[in-house]
Parts: structure tokens; sequence; C-alpha cells
């Protein structure tokens, strides 16, 4: 059987999508990978720049870069009226921002988890809520896809210290 294409398993022409994070390996293969689906790609990063030049590396046309920290709860919702200003709607978010540097848990501090609690659980809630507001208020379904670290079930690789209890 021959290979196919993305875009010949999945048509998302004259969607939009949503991908935080997306400055990172997983977050510029997924943009990639919807753009390629034909979707027009709102790419998010800490770094407005850095976002808008990598989309405008992506397959198709309209992409667009957007500057967001998920840490920045205040700033999501006029983030979403930003995309829908510039992009028309928004159909699909893939929540992929990740906020930590996975320290061992004996370095780590309180701010540590903190800041990746709040990126990776708070920022995913309140832009998951702020596009399902978007979805509702136009009438339309959409699709929302929330990526977790691997953190949250398994102890730092980085290194392991025997424990005795």
């Amino acid at each position: 059987m021959a290979e196919q294409t993305v875009s010949e398993l999945l048509d998302l022409s004259g969607k939009v999508a949503i991908v935080t994070g997306a400055a990172g390996w997983l977050g510029a293969a997924m943009s990639r990978g919807l753009a390629e689906a034909g979707a027009t790609v709102a790419v998010t990063s800490r770094d407005e720049e850095r976002a808008e030049a990598f989309a405008a590396t992506l397959p198709g046309g309209g992409h667009a870069g957007f500057g967001l920290a998920q840490d920045e709860s205040e700033a999501i919702p006029a983030f979403v009226e930003a995309v829908v200003a510039r992009l028309g709607q928004v159909d699909v978010l893939v929540n992929n921002a990740y906020g930590g540097s996975a320290p061992s848990i004996d370095t780590a501090s309180a701010e540590d988890f903190n800041q990746a609690y709040h990126t990776g659980v708070t920022g995913y809630f309140l832009l998951a809520r702020e596009v399902v507001r978007h979805l509702r208020g136009r009438g339309a379904g959409g699709s929302i896809i929330n990526i977790a670290s691997m953190y949250g079930v398994v102890a730092s690789y980085r290194r392991r210290i025997p424990v005795s209890i």
C-alpha cells in the first residue's frame, strides 16, 4: 500500500487551528501537519517574532504567529479575539505549551511547580474556555486537544535518588 500524505488523510480546508508552544519540536510538527491538511494555523510562542518566522515556513497560506505566554491569564481572552480578528474564526485548539524545566524534585522550588502548573493546567483551561465561548457564539463545533507532559505521571529522568522509608 502506498504511503498517504496528511492532506490525503485529513481535509481541514477552511478551518483555523491554534497551536500553543509551537516553537518546540512537538508543536512545530503539529502545526506543520495541520497546515498540510489545509488548516490556517495560528502559531503561538512566548516570542512573537519567533512565532511569525515559523508561521511563514508552513505550507499553504494565511498562517500567523502570535506571542502568548499561557501564564499571562489576563491576556488569553484578548489573544483569542486577536486570532478571530486576524484569521476569521477558531475551529481547533491544540494546547501544547509547557512551562516547566522538569528539575529534580530535590532541587525544584515551589515557584518551579507553580509555573508548570499554571501553564499546563490553568493556562490550558483558560484558553479552552475562551475557544469554547467563541465556538458557541458562532454556533459551531470544534476540537480541543490537550497535550500533557510525562512529568505528570513519572519522576524526572534526570536523576533517580534511592529513597528509604
